[in-house]
């Protein structure tokens, strides 16, 4: 009852101060590090209002589609279309929509301001140092150590100056970066509660959540996960295997594979793709109309749904066991995570997407691989960009090392974050393109296990018998750590894909010079000469929310000057359009982009012999070599 001594109601007094004290060291570490983190999270989003328009200077970029994903989701919230925020949302297929989401939701609550679409990432952020002070703490067996472990990440998570770059971007690297943390602890708290289901349905959330995230991050983590529970008991995984392969009626499921008419539906559409893959663009004529057979990401969908439908009847046949013989863990990931992503390829061309993604093809137009180059690179980006010098990176290293030689001691989850540093330093090295974005999401993971390694460390024989020394040494090496960092606490951040080549310099100049002029526009349609079409639909949305009145010309990459001119007059013939924007970035400019396509040559041309549009008004924006030409409907 309140208000009794622990006396009267059976409690020791001791007892009851020991949890008193337990519960005031488990929370009162969480509680400051979430005190200083949200406050330096207000002071680096200040410092990006104050420069908030130089944050988009470039024409080509990445940002600008995730921006404009999550702006239309948001404005269809807005304006009640549910039917309109369903077709955007199902949009989301190389990149998936579960960031898009949060900027609509944020947008949809907020602004429709652009300074409003970064607050998911500068979530991301506080998720980044705050399950990365957890997951140190957790894989730590030792209390004191296991605090020591999470500071020493903290410091270098919140001093990072490429992790305030990204929390202040749309990108989805920083919230990318904090939800793989959040699913590397889940585990850790699974791992340590064996018999509990819920840490694992935790951890199956969290996973599902990465995956909709992006799905480069989500592989890194399963792939460590597998890897670190194979390496605590890989004879034991091993026997399992051949056990369950040998005690499998391979006989009887041959005969039901050849007595089901769904595996020859399989088999022909996996012919079919196949064919169509190796034979390259086809069509057909169905009623007059020319369809389109390549790619074959709809067929790839079909195929997955009679594969995905097979195993669904073969489950619940009455001799299939396989489910019941998972273990307690197993089949809560099964139902929480497995299951949510499979049924999530059912969706038109999202597997196609998914595989494209992850394949060895999605390099763009990357140099050969040269894994020395590679190494250099993100050396280099790692010290400019990522710590506050090359001190901080040799210090990473060491402490890596320590991580490592202590690692034969460690569970699951500790060797799980060693894995996703490891696996991720080597597919970065592997891949034929480089790019500082390529280190975000294991990189905080990398200071997580320096973390631990140096844990391990004050743990070691030498400090063996001396406690009071063990707590003055890791006092006196977070204290020196944050001072060393010091300089760069409430630094602005940068990275060379955040960061501006010019502080004065926006995409924003260009597009608030036109938008005044097109206000009544009942239809409007850009023209450019770059494929810079994300920027000039989300800047038209943003300011006048005609979700269906915008439209942005991309057909002329990579055309011949012939088809480009028929492509030209077949819309001159059938548009809607009162009015045309046309954005000239020639070769010279300062927002050019080379991104190995043609420039669309001759638009201006095509524009200039046309009779149905006529030229209103012409800027020509000398400081950054464009020109602009507004057209109305005669």
């Amino acid at each position: 009852m309140p208000g009794l001594p622990p006396e009267q109601l059976g409690i020791p007094p001791r007892q009851v101060d020991r949890r008193w004290l337990r519960l005031v060291s488990d929370w009162l570490p969480i509680l400051l590090v979430v005190v200083i983190v949200c406050i330096m999270a207000a002071y680096t989003y200040q410092q990006y209002l104050n420069t908030s328009r130089a944050r988009w200077d470039g024409s080509v970029h990445d940002r600008h589609g995730h921006y404009a994903y999550g702006l239309k989701m948001a404005l269809a919230l807005r304006q009640g279309d549910v039917g309109g925020f369903l077709a955007e949302l199902e949009k989301g297929k190389v990149w998936p929509p579960f960031h898009g989401v949060l900027v609509a939701v944020v947008l949809s609550l907020g602004r429709l301001h652009h300074d409003w679409a970064v607050l998911p990432s500068l979530l991301g952020w506080i998720m980044t140092v705050l399950f990365g002070f957890l997951l140190a703490r957790s894989v730590e067996p030792s209390r004191r150590a296991g605090l020591a472990a999470g500071a020493v990440a903290c410091v270098f998570i919140a001093a990072s100056p490429a992790y305030r770059a990204f929390a202040t971007d749309v990108m989805l690297e920083s919230l990318g970066a904090g939800l793989t943390l959040l699913a590397l602890y889940c585990h850790s708290l699974a791992v340590q509660n064996k018999n509990s289901p819920w840490p694992w349905r935790w951890l199956g959330l969290a996973l599902t959540v990465l995956f909709l995230e992006k799905y480069n991050y989500w592989l890194l983590v399963v792939l460590a996960l597998c890897v670190a529970h194979f390496s605590v008991h890989p004879r034991q995984y091993l026997r399992t295997v051949v056990s369950a392969a040998r005690g499998f009626d391979w006989r009887r499921w041959g005969r039901e594979q050849v007595r089901h008419p769904l595996t020859y539906f399989f088999l022909g559409i996996v012919v079919l793709v196949a064919f169509l893959f190796a034979k390259g663009p086809t069509s057909v004529q169905v009623a007059g109309n020319r369809v389109s057979l390549y790619p074959p990401n709809n067929l790839v969908t079909v195929g997955y749904a009679i594969a995905l439908l097979r195993l669904i009847l073969a489950a619940r046949r009455p001799h299939a066991t396989w489910i019941a013989r998972l273990t307690a863990p197993a089949r809560q990931l099964l139902w929480w995570h497995v299951l949510p992503v499979g049924l999530s390829f059912l969706l038109p061309q999202r597997l196609s997407a998914f595989l494209w993604y992850l394949g060895p093809t999605n390099y763009g137009d990357a140099p050969v691989r040269d894994p020395i180059h590679a190494g250099a690179f993100y050396l280099a980006t790692l010290s400019a960009d990522y710590h506050v010098g090359v001190w901080s990176v040799v210090l990473v290293i060491g402490l890596l090392s320590a991580a490592a030689f202590f690692s034969r001691n460690m569970g699951p989850d500790g060797r799980a974050v060693l894995f996703v540093v490891l696996i991720g330093a080597l597919l970065v090295i592997l891949h034929p393109n480089q790019k500082s974005r390529f280190l975000h999401s294991w990189v905080a993971v990398a200071w997580v296990a320096a973390g631990i390694g140096f844990a391990c460390s004050l743990r070691s024989r030498i400090l063996n018998g001396l406690p009071g020394l063990r707590v003055v040494v890791a006092l006196g090496f977070v204290a020196i750590l944050a001072w060393g960092h010091y300089a760069d606490w409430f630094a602005p951040g940068h990275s060379p894909e955040v960061g501006h080549r010019n502080s004065t310099a926006s995409l924003l100049d260009l597009t608030d010079t036109y938008l005044p002029y097109v206000a009544d526009s009942q239809r409007l349609t850009f023209f450019t000469t770059v494929p810079a079409g994300s920027v000039l639909q989300w800047t038209y949305l943003e300011r006048y929310h005609r979700r269906n009145a915008v439209e942005v010309i991309q057909w002329g990459a990579g055309a011949t000057a012939v088809q480009l001119r028929d492509r030209f007059r077949a819309w001159l013939a059938s548009t809607q359009s009162d009015t045309i924007i046309f954005v000239d970035m020639p070769p010279d400019s300062y927002f050019f982009a080379d991104v190995g396509q043609e420039t669309y040559g001759g638009l201006e041309e095509l524009l200039a012999e046309q009779t149905v549009f006529r030229q209103s008004h012409r800027w020509d924006l000398a400081r950054y070599g464009c020109r602009i030409t507004l057209w109305r409907r005669r």
